[in-house]
């Protein structure tokens, strides 16, 4: 098959938005930014497609929210004006029309986009989906939302317009489960890939029982019962024991919540008292990344001298090449996206009462630093 040939040679964005001197007023930003696209997008299309304009950069050009160009991008693609290639490169279509394949249906991806921007390993399932989808003749249409967004009205109305064939939806939040019950409702298929003990009906259930019940093994025979869970505040804290607190308990641990209350994320490391008898468990995901990102020494040092347990695979620098008794549960997120795809394509997706299961893994401490640092 001949190699696909994309123009890159792209004026600077002073040239191709040229015609924008800011927005005025009380403007309608959003509809706005889409006008300067869509006039940009006319411009620059030529006889072969060529490479858009990053997220970034635009969102940097016109002083808005990543979010919002993600939104204006969105928007484009649904008007044919743009198209995602390989995951991640947005382009301009060409002018001539091309055969197409046949397209077997339209997959709608909701994404929290903080999380999408934050947890590499969200990165990895939704590029990998769009990917695998698109080789079995699928049509992904990502639909990112900011914090609360999802169960507004607007935004379900939103989603019964794309007119979608199935939705695939990777861990809703606690709150989303109105949403998610009215669009199965209006006979839309939801996939929904969650915590094995979520209370959504879920097709998919990741499963860490196995690996942390193997990482608290080796916990007690270092001399440790007890778990401490660092968290950003006491309302973090589960009023009933979660699904972590149960299994840690169930393995005999002791569990301590160490909540940061009022502290800011640049010293509430200093305040951590580890005892010789605990491990640390990193559960509360955005909590972890943010000290991973603000106090990345002092994290180090925390987890150079106390055993510590995380869920995400990203790891302060600091650790790069040093020693840790840091351990890693962890999910291959690339294999999750490849089997449901597989089972969507193939018409096996799983009943409700009847999950498939996807098994996190523990790694040991040098294990969990090739992952952590694997393309960095």
């Amino acid at each position: 098959m001949a190699r696909r040939r994309v123009s890159r040679d792209l004026p600077p964005l002073a040239q191709a938005f040229a015609d924008f001197t800011g927005f005025p007023p009380e403007a309608n930003r959003q509809a706005l930014l889409e006008e300067h696209l869509r006039a940009a997008v006319g411009r620059l299309r030529r006889t072969r497609p060529r490479t858009f304009y990053a997220l970034r950069d635009v969102a940097a050009f016109f002083r808005v929210p990543l979010r919002s160009v993600a939104r204006a991008y969105e928007r484009l693609r649904g008007e044919g004006r743009l198209v995602t290639i390989r995951s991640s490169s947005t382009e301009i279509p060409s002018r001539h029309s091309q055969a197409r394949s046949t397209v077997r249906g339209i997959v709608g991806i909701p994404i929290w986009l903080p999380g999408f921007l934050l947890y590499s390993e969200w990165r990895t399932f939704f590029t990998t989906l769009e990917e695998e989808l698109r080789h079995q003749s699928f049509v992904a249409n990502f639909i990112f939302y900011s914090q609360g967004q999802e169960i507004r009205r607007s935004f379900l109305r939103g989603i019964l317009r794309r007119s979608l064939d199935f939705l695939i939806w990777f861990c809703p939040a606690e709150a989303d489960r109105n949403t998610v019950g009215m669009i199965s409702d209006a006979g839309l298929r939801v996939v929904v890939i969650d915590a094995l003990a979520s209370p959504f009906p879920a097709l998919y259930r990741l499963d860490r029982t196995a690996a942390l019940t193997q990482g608290l093994r080796e916990w007690r025979e270092a001399g440790l019962s007890l778990a401490l869970v660092p968290c950003p505040s006491s309302a973090h804290i589960p009023r009933q024991p979660d699904e972590l607190e149960t299994l840690l308990r169930a393995q005999g641990f002791g569990v301590r919540y160490a909540p940061g209350g009022r502290v800011k994320p640049e010293t509430y490391l200093e305040t951590l008292a580890v005892r010789p008898d605990e491990g640390l468990v990193f559960e509360r995901d955005y909590w972890y990344v943010q000290l991973c990102r603000r106090q990345p020494e002092r994290l180090a040092n925390v987890m150079r001298s106390a055993r510590c347990m995380i869920f995400r695979s990203e790891m302060p620098q600091a650790l790069k090449g040093v020693g840790s008794p840091t351990q890693l549960i962890s999910y291959d997120h690339r294999d999750m996206a490849v089997a449901i795809v597989r089972d969507l394509s193939q018409e096996k997706l799983p009943a409700p009462d009847a999950p498939g299961r996807f098994n996190a893994e523990w790694h040991t401490p040098a294990r969990t630093k090739l992952l952590s640092f694997q393309g960095k």
